[in-house]
């Protein structure tokens, strides 16, 4: 229990709100949007500005307090809560500044996707953002950030040119290329490790129209579409971004594929043409739309209720792969997904030492999920999941860091392989006591290990 007359002089002094658990607003502020992590912070620091977040880290060290950074709220792994602790909650800063003629945007780090893509369109600009609009923009720079504008113009870190970061001391630095570029390559892709971004510098790319949509096919075509898939995936050119897996379709379950084309629309109908003809689809809405449009078309998850995820790198699309996708749509639970991003392109031009992002080579990110509402329907929902990952895991070669849930520290080793060794010194460098461990955590030990976890 913390003293209240040190919470009243904390809030003195801060620019935004203070919410402790006897406040009205204190339930609705401590849920995230998995509802399996149902944690009571101690408080919750509603930061307003830099200042507030150094302010927070201070109180939190002066009361020797555990601290949650949220952004969004969307970590997999419910690391935006914590139990007994502090939450610096990120969301009220969520600046836009869009500079057309220099194609620059400037965000807090609480700006959700679809806001952005809202600011950035309107100068007939974008960046690569997630395809969930309430995802916010810090999480998901810090994570790597994919999106369907990814194989032409990169990860959402990749178009980072420079971040303000309160560090773990309370001192406030600028990552950039040209200055502390420890820390610019960190916290591209490096997570929460290294310090609090407050504030991002994104280039912008020309992007208007684009071809956009999905062929869908009956659940029980799931294998015959992945074997078309890996064929014809070596083809695409960097303007075609895809994922294959399941989607709902008039209340129906189904397996599609997504693109995004976002080049000269009548060569993207001659690129996308075979999606439409290796075999006669239940579904096909793909057509030309403004990239806003597009964007507009995805969905949030829906509020009140728990999930769980699992996901890998999938370097091929294996006979083992396609039978394990097959025999375990057999039998999914309503309210699962079972999807892969195709990472092609842009994303694999730049060195896997580059960034803390380690997943530089061509490849599928893969993911499965299972979500609930009713208690009773947890345990069934979970094995589920448990049971399909058993299947896919050996045949993973890495993982997205933003999609391990909570996991044990070899799998966060796996999924950064070679680059975790300089991930560690860089954390020594700037977080030698590890304040910042609710995240998918890079330890400071001595002894390292980068073979996958047996």
């Amino acid at each position: 229990m913390i003293d209240k007359q040190k919470v009243q002089q904390f809030a003195g002094s801060f620019a935004g709100r203070i919410v402790v658990p006897d406040d009205p607003a204190f339930e609705e502020a401590r849920h995230i949007w998995n509802r399996r992590f149902d944690r009571r912070p101690a408080l919750i620091a509603r930061c307003a500005s830099a200042d507030d977040v150094r302010r927070a880290i201070e109180f939190a060290h002066l009361n020797n307090l555990p601290a949650a950074v949220r952004s969004g709220g969307h970590s997999h792994a419910g690391h935006s809560t914590c139990d007994a602790g502090i939450v610096i909650d990120l969301g009220a800063m969520n600046t836009i500044e869009v500079n057309a003629s220099r194609q620059l945007l400037r965000t807090g780090p609480g700006a959700h996707g679809h806001s952005i893509n809202e600011a950035t369109s309107a100068q007939g600009l974008a960046v690569t953002l997630g395809t969930c609009p309430d995802v916010a923009i810090g999480g998901l720079t810090i994570a790597g950030g994919e999106g369907e504008l990814m194989g032409k113009i990169g990860l959402t870190c990749d178009n980072l040119q420079a971040a303000s970061v309160v560090l773990a001391d309370g001192r406030e630095v600028v990552a950039a290329e040209t200055d502390d570029r420890d820390l610019f390559w960190a916290i591209r892709g490096g997570h929460g490790n290294f310090g609090v971004v407050t504030s991002l510098l994104f280039r912008l790319h020309p992007v208007q129209r684009v071809l956009h949509g999905a062929v869908a096919y009956p659940i029980d075509k799931a294998g015959e579409v992945l074997r078309f898939y890996r064929d014809f995936v070596p083809t695409i050119p960097d303007e075609l971004t895809t994922a294959v897996g399941t989607v709902v379709i008039k209340g129906q379950p189904m397996f599609a594929i997504t693109v995004c084309y976002c080049g000269d629309l009548d060569e993207g109908l001659r690129v996308i043409a075979p999606l439409r003809s290796f075999a006669p689809p239940a579904s096909d809405n793909i057509r030309a739309v403004s990239y806003l449009e597009s964007q507009q078309e995805a969905s949030s998850p829906a509020v009140g209720r728990s999930s769980i995820q699992k996901s890998g790198f999938i370097e091929s699309i294996s006979d083992s792969f396609i039978d394990a996708i097959a025999r375990h749509l057999k039998h999914a639970p309503p309210d699962s997904i079972a999807m892969m991003n195709h990472l092609h392109g842009a994303v694999t031009r730049v060195r896997a030492d580059a960034t803390a992002f380690p997943l530089r080579r061509e490849g599928f990110d893969f993911w499965i999920s299972a979500e609930w509402e009713k208690p009773g329907d947890a345990s069934s929902r979970m094995r589920w999941a448990q049971d399909f990952w058993k299947d896919i895991e050996p045949l993973t070669s890495g993982a997205y860091v933003g999609g391990i849930p909570e996991e044990p520290a070899e799998r966060v080793r796996f999924a950064y392989g070679a680059n975790y060794p300089r991930l560690v010194a860089m954390k020594r460098k700037y977080d030698p006591g590890n304040f910042f461990r609710l995240n998918q955590n890079i330890g400071v030990e001595p002894t390292l290990r980068n073979d996958r976890p047996g």
